[in-house]
């Protein structure tokens, strides 16, 4: 393997890493997004039901 062969090499095996990390960290993105769109939903949902249950089952009569 000359000099050329070794550089190109090294290079594409660094882009590798450079581009698993990359994949990675779009991928924890992703799914904190994710998370975060379930808790939205959660605590939407949670707040619905207590101002329904508030609007229906405390009312005096």
């Amino acid at each position: 393997m000359n000099e050329i062969q070794k550089e190109e090499k090294i290079s594409i095996d660094r882009f590798d890493i450079i581009m698993k990390n990359f994949s990675s960290t779009v991928n924890n993105f992703s799914a904190r997004i994710n998370q975060q769109i379930i808790d939205t939903r959660r605590s939407i949902e949670g707040n619905y039901r207590t101002v329904f249950f508030g609007m229906f089952f405390t009312q005096k009569p």
